[in-house]
C-alpha cells in the first residue's frame, strides 16, 4: 500500500512540475515570431506584417530577440522574468510582441476592452510636430479613456527585484499597444538568467540617489515612443491609400 502512495504521490508530483514549468511560458501570450533588428533603419521589422519600432540609437542584427517559445531556450527563468514585468505593470492578457533585452525595452498588444488606471502623464496630439505632455496629479479621479491619438504613461518600481518600468500606451496602426522601458539593477538573480552584459545597470535603478544617472535613462523613452506612432501612423495610412 505504501508503494502505490508512493507511485501516486510521484506521478501526481511529475505532473505538478511539467504544469509549472510550462504555465508561465504559455501566459506569456506570444503575438508572432518574425522579428528581426534592421541596422539600416536602426528598429525592429516584423517580417510577416512590415510593422516597424523604431530602437533608440545603436542597434545590430546580432542583438537578441525575443518574440516566441523557442527564443526563451537557453536563458534561466527568463519566461518567469518576463511574466513578473507583465503582471507587476498590469499587463497579464497583453500579447508580446517583442523583447530586446540589450535595449531594455519591451513591446506588447493590449487586449480588447482594456482598462485603463489613472496615468502618470498624458501626451496629447501625437501626430503633431509637437506633441504636448501633461502630468497628471494624484488625486485626480475621472473616468481614464485614452483617444487614439493621446498616450498614457505609467511607472511601476519593483524593489524586491530592483527594476523600474516606464510604460507608455498609444496606438500602433490599428492597435493599442504598451511600449515598456525596463531600467533592470544588476543583481545575482538578473545575471542568473544569462541575458547579454548590457541588459542592465550597474546601479540601483530603484534608489532616489541614482536620480541623475537615471535622468539620463528616463528622458528619451517618451520621444521613441512618439516615433513609434508615428511610424504606425504612417503604416496605417499608406494601407488604407492601397
Amino acid at each position: 500500500m505504501n508503494g502505490v502512495k508512493y507511485i501516486i504521490s510521484s506521478f501526481v508530483f511529475c505532473v505538478s512540475f511539467v504544469m509549472t514549468g510550462c504555465v508561465t511560458s504559455k501566459n506569456l501570450k506570444f503575438a508572432s515570431a518574425n522579428w528581426i533588428v534592421d541596422e539600416t533603419q536602426e528598429c525592429v521589422t516584423n517580417l510577416d506584417s512590415a510593422y516597424v519600432l523604431p530602437l533608440n540609437g545603436w542597434c545590430d542584427s546580432s542583438m537578441l530577440v525575443i518574440c516566441c517559445d523557442e527564443d526563451l531556450g537557453g536563458y534561466n527563468k527568463l519566461d518567469d522574468y518576463i511574466f513578473n514585468l507583465k503582471k507587476k505593470t498590469g499587463l497579464t492578457e497583453a500579447q508580446l510582441l517583442v523583447y530586446i533585452p540589450e535595449h531594455n525595452t519591451m513591446w506588447l498588444k493590449l487586449p480588447e476592452n482594456f482598462e485603463y488606471g489613472r496615468p502618470k502623464s498624458i501626451t496629447v496630439n501625437m501626430y503633431e510636430e509637437a506633441p504636448y505632455t501633461m502630468w497628471v496629479k494624484p488625486d485626480e479621479t475621472e473616468q481614464w479613456n485614452r483617444k487614439i491619438t493621446e498616450m498614457y504613461t505609467y511607472t511601476y518600481v519593483d524593489k524586491s527585484r530592483k527594476w523600474l518600468c516606464i510604460v507608455d500606451i498609444f496606438d500602433y496602426a490599428s492597435f493599442p499597444v504598451a511600449r515598456i522601458s525596463i531600467l533592470q539593477t544588476e543583481t545575482k538573480r538578473f545575471n542568473s538568467i544569462g541575458l547579454p552584459d548590457d541588459c542592465s545597470f550597474p546601479f540601483n535603478t530603484t534608489s532616489l540617489e541614482s536620480i541623475e544617472m537615471l535622468s539620463n535613462w528616463v528622458d528619451g523613452h517618451r520621444n521613441v515612443s512618439i516615433r513609434d506612432y508615428k511610424k504606425g501612423l504612417h503604416l496605417k495610412n499608406n494601407r488604407v491609400d492601397e
